[in-house]
């Protein structure tokens, strides 16, 4: 997904067109490599982001608004003294390098115009944001400082600025056959879409492949095996790119996979699999644009997911230790009840036992064996029964307390659990946002206000799928989501699912009223409903899941229960297995309507 030199010319045609003559009215610094410029010209506004995250490095509009720090940085503020209310000129491209330059003419400390020039650097891991005075050719500024050990270029205010070191690469606009064949025949050991990225300007390892696709040439043909002929037909079809990128009229495309956006381009895309899917844009900016935003979202969901699993597993391992430090307990406290029979037994048999012994065996009252017991030889019979009874006592309340500690604790971990388990087959944001919301109301998080949308929103709807037969089936997607589907959203006389014993979703079959008798339930209905609770639980990947179901009228949510967790009965189970055809097809048809 490199941010290609043919791409960065469709866009930079875009951009010079569409913010030419406008006024840069405010500089951001979101992130520390990623500047947004508020600009406004021609009666529009525009939001311009640019990047220089080695991993991300981008240019394009957005309708986003990105959080601001409440103290702008160092280049940040710079930026805003020499740029804010100047009027962009021009926006350029060096050649077919990845480097992109705004001329910017804007009034200076003595109220008079001067140009200033800011230069995008889409180098990869060098990218870079560099302001200069075109007038002396010094950098002003740069988002990112640095010297050049090999003494090509240092990069840091009052230096001279000097552009990325060229790569003598052809420009195929104007090249010709026998030279882009001498330099494909002469790189050794390539495939000719490597050959291709090694001898084009502006192309990327992905423009390379579909430049020999869409030419009818397999890309991974030998360099050294393409004749003249194909040579002729790949470098019309590189020229065909770059001109249309180069005039503007390029439509953009994003390329997916498992709906996942994987690549974008300002040309033709030729899918090189059944798997792969092409969505046009009506242009480059447009492709860049919603690449990049889907792309970054489902990083930041994914970075969240992490955080959030790290989190949970922690608070289960310290709920777990004490689980085991409370059974521990209990088995100690469970022994008290001998403590009570010695107190007893010194209690009935005082006369018996020695004045100052260390220990006296004595008949059990049940079986008649004997028992040894140990004594305090400072201390009377009396006072020795008497300190065995307090002993049991304190054992026994020892008992009570630590058995309702480990119920209560093991009921957090069980809630735990399944929020992990929401967590983990969360797939949007928004779900995320409601996994906070309910974590933060159960006392495990503090968000800080960044649920406010999610808390005073409307929830996200069950997931919602149609049997073979057409009966809807919802499926919750959280605990908050689970509980207003069984609580609030299911009738009496659904048929209510869930995982046998493992964290899950609920799971609603709609049923007609006149279904009075689980014998009315079709059976296919029921075991597609039962598969979609076992995917949707922590047995996803397990194979076969024991799944049980019930009426909703015989579920119900004990007082003070956390989020999701309910109780039933009477109920009946069923074995599924994950890997059954039919969930494939379910899944599939995700809020569709029943054929």
């Amino acid at each position: 997904m490199p941010f290609d030199g043919i791409t960065i010319a469709a866009v930079v045609r875009e951009l010079d067109r569409l913010l030419a003559g406008s006024r840069i009215e405010r500089v951001h610094q979101p992130e520390r490599e990623v500047l947004v410029l508020s600009l406004r010209g021609h009666g529009t506004s525009h939001r311009l982001v640019i990047s220089a995250n080695p991993r991300w490095n981008r240019l394009h509009l957005t309708t986003q608004r990105l959080p601001n720090p409440q103290r702008p940085p160092l280049f940040c503020t710079v930026l805003r003294k020499h740029l804010e209310g100047g009027r962009v000129q021009a926006v350029t491209q060096d050649g077919w390098e990845r480097v992109v330059r705004f001329r910017v003419q804007a009034m200076n400390d003595f109220m008079e115009w001067q140009e200033r020039e800011l230069v995008c650097e889409f180098t990869g891991k060098h990218a870079n944001i560099i302001l200069v005075d075109p007038a002396t050719g010094l950098i002003v500024d740069a988002m990112k400082r640095y010297g050049d050990s090999a003494g090509y270029r240092e990069v840091a205010p009052g230096h001279p600025y000097v552009g990325p070191p060229p790569q003598d690469k052809l420009d195929v606009t104007a090249a010709d056959e026998v030279e882009l064949a001498r330099r494909v025949w002469n790189c050794p050991d390539a495939t000719l879409a490597r050959a291709l990225f090694a001898a084009c300007a502006g192309f990327s390892p992905f423009a390379a492949r579909q430049a020999c696709l869409l030419a009818g040439i397999d890309p991974d043909t030998e360099s050294g095996q393409c004749g003249a002929w194909e040579m002729s037909g790949v470098l019309a079809q590189c020229r065909h790119m770059a001109e249309q990128a180069r005039s503007g009229t390029a439509r953009g495309v994003v390329v997916c996979r498992d709906g996942e956006a994987v690549e974008f381009a300002a040309y033709p895309v030729q899918p090189e699999s059944t798997e792969v899917t092409v969505c046009e844009r009506e242009s480059a900016g447009e492709a860049v644009a919603s690449f990049f935003t889907r792309a970054l979202a489902r990083m930041q969901m994914e970075s969240t997911r992490a955080n959030l699993l790290r989190r949970l597993r922690q608070d289960q391992a310290r709920l777990q230790r004490r689980s085991d430090l409370l059974r521990e307990d209990l088995a100690q406290a469970a022994e008290g009840a001998r403590w009570r029979t010695w107190g007893e037994l010194l209690t009935a048999y005082a006369h018996r036992v020695p004045r100052g012994a260390e220990a006296v065996e004595l008949e059990d009252f049940v079986d008649g064996s004997p028992l040894l017991i140990p004594l305090l030889p400072h201390l009377s019979v009396i006072d020795n029964a008497q300190r065995y009874f307090r002993l049991y006592a304190k054992a026994r309340a020892a008992l009570e307390h630590a058995g309702s500690r480990l119920a209560a604790t093991e009921a957090e971990l069980a809630y735990l659990q399944s929020v992990a388990t929401m967590a983990e087959q969360a797939d949007s944001a928004e779900e995320f946002e409601e996994i906070m919301l309910e974590l933060e109301r159960e006392g495990y998080v503090k968000t800080g206000g960044k649920t406010r949308r999610a808390g005073t929103g409307s929830p996200r709807p069950p997931r919602r799928f149609f049997s073979s037969n057409g009966t809807e089936i919802l499926v919750g997607r959280n605990n908050l989501g689970n509980d207003r589907l069984t609580l609030r959203l299911a009738r009496e006389g659904d048929l209510w699912l869930h995982a046998s014993g493992i964290p899950g979703a609920h799971v609603i079959l709609r049923l007609d009223s006149n279904a009075a008798s689980m014998d009315a339930v079709p059976d296919a209905d029921l075991e597609e409903a039962a598969l979609l609770a076992a995917y949707f639980s922590q047995g996803r990947s397990g194979g076969k899941v024991p799944v049980d179901y019930t009426f909703r009228r015989s579920v119900r949510k004990p007082a003070g229960a956390r989020p999701g967790m309910v109780v039933y009965d009477p109920y009946w189970s069923l074995l599924v297995d994950t890997s059954d055809a039919r969930l494939a097809r379910l899944l599939a048809q995700e809020d569709s309507a029943p054929a």
